[in-house]
Parts: C-alpha cells; sequence; structure tokens
C-alpha cells in the first residue's frame, strides 16, 4: 500500500503490505515491498532526487523521504545524515534553538519538498509503479 504523511518534518513516501502479515504470507509481503521500494527510489536516482530511507517493523514499513536538491545550510550540516545519520551544528547559538518544532518548521522550510512538488513526484511513482506492476496502485 502507498500512503503519505506530511507530519515527519518532511513529506514522506511509506510503504506497507496490503494484507495483514502472517507466518506464511511474510516472505512474499517483504520481497514485494523490497521491489517497489527499489523501484521508486530508481525512480529518484534517475531524476536526480535525493532521498532518506528509514525501514521499520522488521522490514514490512519502508519511509522514504524525497527532499530538496542541493541543500545544504550554514547552520545544520543535513548533508550528513546520507552518510552517518547525524548532522552538525554550526554553533552553541544554533544548537540550543533545536527542539522538536523548531526542527521540524526548519526541516518543512528548507529540506522537504513543497506539497506541489511531492504531489507531482508522487505522480511520476504512482505512473512507474502501474507501468511496471501492470496494475492500479493503491495510493
Amino acid at each position: 500500500m502507498l500512503m503519505e504523511t506530511f507530519n515527519f518534518g518532511v513529506p514522506t513516501i511509506i510503504l506497507q503490505p496490503r494484507e495483514a502479515i502472517t507466518k506464511d504470507n511474510a516472505d512474499q509481503a517483504q520481497e514485494s515491498l523490497s521491489h517497489v521500494c527499489a523501484a521508486i527510489t530508481d525512480l529518484f536516482m534517475a531524476n536526480g532526487v535525493p532521498y532518506n530511507l528509514l525501514i521499520t517493523d522488521k522490514g514490512m514499513t519502508f519511509y522514504l523521504s524525497p527532499r530538496k536538491k542541493d541543500v545544504e545550510s550554514a547552520d545544520y550540516g543535513l548533508g550528513v545524515f546520507d552518510i552517518a545519520g547525524a548532522f552538525y551544528v554550526l554553533g552553541k547559538e544554533h544548537f540550543d534553538k533545536i527542539n522538536y518544532k523548531y526542527f521540524s518548521e526548519y526541516c518543512k522550510a528548507n529540506v522537504g519538498l513543497a506539497k506541489e512538488e511531492f504531489a507531482g513526484l508522487k505522480k511520476m511513482i504512482v505512473q512507474k509503479l502501474e507501468s511496471e506492476y501492470k496494475g492500479s496502485v493503491n495510493s
């Protein structure tokens, strides 16, 4: 199932199985999710869209967060997220500003795609998945 959320600071695509997971279908569900995730990340790479990927629930939930291109800030080193999952802070005054609300707003303004950009990217994803998997995508 292809879902989206705007509650993570940046717009995020969420992939999860359509059906309840049982011992009998877990491997198939995980394989299917992996294929869909690979198709989406291939699309991102072909279009130069940077992204972050988080996999949870024992491989049953994928969070893909596309980002603006060429995002770098004098205050926060967000590019390091790609390498180490951490970021640097320019100085104490910037560190003192960090709390969930501030950083969430900072990411919305400086990192995440605008809703229109995200909608266009999601449309491309749905078209790619429908052509690759010859069917309707539940989004």
